[in-house]
């Protein structure tokens, strides 16, 4: 069997401060994922958490355009789940990512890739 390696280029753009755990933004970032139909996964890397979502354009038309990317509506899908988080830490989180995501559409990857990292500590 054989294998791949490759090196990576990382940039790290504006940090959006949230008061929500890491364990409901990463949450919230996998939803995201699934609600713009693209797919989603989560790396540990020491005191950070990597989301990568595969269709970042699609993340962020959606983040942009859609009536749905608010924090009540967040709150209840992500209870559905089983997380558990207040409207009024998701609020300033979903605000800034609305506020931030003309900026992120810089950091998309060459194949259209969306990374983030989320502080974990």
């Amino acid at each position: 069997m054989s294998h791949r390696f490759r090196p990576v280029k990382e940039r790290w753009y504006e940090a959006a401060h949230c008061f929500a755990a890491p364990k409901v933004v990463v949450a919230l970032l996998q939803d995201l994922a699934a609600r713009a139909d693209t797919a989603s996964s989560e790396n540990c890397y020491g005191d950070n958490i990597a989301v990568w979502l595969e269709d970042g354009v699609k993340v962020l038309q959606y983040i942009e355009k859609d009536e749905r990317f608010n924090s009540l509506s967040f709150k209840g899908s992500l209870e559905e789940q089983g997380v558990s988080a207040e409207q009024s830490d998701l609020a300033p989180l979903v605000q800034n990512m609305k506020s931030l995501a003309r900026e992120w559409r810089n950091s998309l990857g060459a194949h259209g890739e969306l990374v983030f990292y989320v502080d974990a500590c």
